[in-house]
Parts: C-alpha cells; structure tokens; sequence
C-alpha cells in the first residue's frame, strides 16, 4: 500500500512543470531531497544543496543569457539551467527554441537530480558526470570556444589542480587564479600553503 504523503509529494514533483510559483520553486529541493531520502525509485542518497536560488537568479538576471549554448560547469541539481528558463519565458519566448544547456558535475547522483530537475521544468540538456566531468584536464563537451555564456554558481571549488596540466589551456585565457607553493591551482576557499 502506498503511503499517502509519499504519493503527495510524488504527485507534486510529477506536476511540477505545470506550477509557476516562486514558492513551489523555493520547496521543489526539499521534496527531491525528502523524497530520495525515503528511498523513492531514483533514490538520492547524497543530497548536495543546490545553490541558493536569489543568487542564482542575480546571475542569471546579470548575464541575461537568452539564446545559444550555455555551459555549466559546476551544475549541481541544475538550477542555473532552470533560472535560465524562466528568465527566457518572461520575455514570452521558448526556451528550447532559444537556448541549448550543457552541464558537468562530478557527482553522479547529483547530475541524475539535474537531469530530473530539467525534465520537470520540460527541458533537456546534455550533463556528464563522475569521472567525464572532471573538467580541469579535458573538456567533456567539446565546447572551447563554442559557448556564449559560461555561468557557475560561487564558490567555484576546484582544488589541487596540477598547474602544469592546466597552464595554456584555451579555456583559461585570463591565466590560472592561484598557484600554491606545491604548483597546485588554488581558490579562495582553499588553503593556498
């Protein structure tokens, strides 16, 4: 027998693409995470936080990214992809029709929330995970180049990346952020040694 608040919230993130409220935006989150932690069919055992959604939305409201290929590397439970949506919609336009959403994210069951998070929205977009979407020695996707917008949510944590791999990639054309004593790229949430 089916438990009745499980079958509610299955319910709710079934329906989800049909609701435009900035509430059930701010709520969709926890029932994915209380959901997987009940054990539903596409279990999420290691719930990561996606970013804070205000912030997300700053970003995408400064880039205003409306058309063309967009990349996110770091894309976590998929949120730039779906503030980008609605960013899209309230110009009255078709986000499928506009833009195209490419994603890495190093956690497999994560990249698997994202892909769920984008199908409720009715969007699609090509995320690689685990060990493809290592991204500081290759490009997954093949985008060098190729992207109009490039949007991460801080903080950015790429940690230990061996400088000497990385050093003239095209993908870093302002140079590296930070080298450490042991010619490792740094950020600032890591300790620079």
């Amino acid at each position: 027998m089916t438990n009745a608040p499980e079958a509610m919230i299955c319910a709710a993130i079934d329906n989800a693409e049909d609701v435009r409220d900035p509430l059930f935006d701010d709520a969709r989150p926890q029932l994915l995470w209380y959901a997987a932690r009940r054990g539903f069919p596409w279990s999420y055992s290691c719930f990561q936080l996606r970013g804070v959604r205000s912030r997300v939305q700053m970003i995408v409201n400064v880039i205003e990214p409306e058309h063309g290929v967009l990349l996110d590397p770091a894309c976590g439970s998929g949120g730039m992809f779906v503030q980008t949506s609605h960013f899209i919609e309230r110009a009255g336009l078709e986000t499928m029709k506009r833009v195209t959403f490419y994603g890495h994210e190093k956690n497999e069951t994560t990249a698997r929330l994202a892909q769920m998070n984008l199908a409720v929205h009715g969007l699609e977009g090509k995320i690689r995970s685990g060990n493809e979407a290592i991204t500081c020695y290759h490009d997954p996707h093949e985008l060098a180049g190729k992207c109009d917008f490039v949007m991460a949510n801080p903080p950015f944590n790429v940690d230990e990346v061996d400088a000497d791999k990385v050093k003239g990639d095209v993908r870093l054309p302002f140079d590296l952020p930070g080298v450490n004593k042991a010619k490792r790229v740094t950020t600032a949430s890591s300790n620079p040694g």
